[in-house]
């Protein structure tokens, strides 16, 4: 019997491409599953809610917690998170947002005694440094003195050294079902094209030489 790396893990769960190639990684290496999916107001909620839970069942979560941060949307205007807004790449950041999935994802990793949050940070530029190396590094070591756990736990990122073509040969690999995963940063019902998440998306696929499930929708 193969020997798993960790007993249960917490998974950051957002439909998209990486979060769902992440849990690919997860389901080999946890024997317990417990997604978290945040909504704050984001424009492709529905979408994303739909990605969300058709992974989980797919991956046999053993839990799937919906956690409304609302405020985080109302506060920081984002365009994300505004209704009418056209979201790029200039105006897609949502504040610290990874800290706040982060510090929700350490309280419910420190309940069920989980030792590893994944999250689905991708490697190649990054633009926000709540995505970068240094800050998952930095938050252990916030884990480690601010939680009662006893024993260090990790964040893992399992995509942090591929970009998105990387995530997709990676996703490949591992036969993460594509077919149940959304990008799109302003539609729910057709990929717009012009949103940085789109575009990226959009190269990989075509990069990789595989057709996007996403456009058969």
């Amino acid at each position: 019997m193969e020997t798993l790396k960790y007993d249960r893990g917490v998974i950051l769960l957002s439909g998209g491409l990486d979060s769902a190639v992440a849990l690919s990684v997860a389901q080999k290496e946890c024997r317990e599953l417990y997604a978290l999916f945040f909504t704050y107001n984001q424009k492709t909620l529905l979408k994303e809610r739909e990605c969300v839970h058709a992974l989980a069942a797919h991956f046999r979560a053993k839990m799937l917690q919906e956690v409304d941060i609302s405020f985080l949307g109302t506060m920081t205007n984002a365009a994300l998170c505004q209704e009418n807004s056209q979201v790029s790449e200039a105006n897609e950041y949502v504040p610290f947002r990874n800290g706040v999935f982060l510090a929700i994802a350490t309280a419910l990793a420190e309940t069920v005694r989980a030792k590893v949050i994944y999250i689905g940070s991708t490697g190649g530029t990054i633009t926000h440094n709540d995505n970068s190396a240094e800050f998952r590094k930095d938050f252990e070591q916030v884990i480690l003195s601010g939680t009662d756990a006893g024993a260090r736990i990790d964040i893992s990122a399992p995509v942090s050294d591929v970009n998105k073509i990387g995530v997709v040969r990676r996703g490949v690999d591992l036969q993460t079902p594509f077919e149940l995963t959304w990008s799109c940063h302003n539609n729910v019902d057709a990929p717009c094209g012009t949103c940085s998440n789109c575009i990226i998306r959009n190269k990989a696929f075509n990069t990789v030489g595989i057709p996007d499930p996403a456009y058969a929708k």
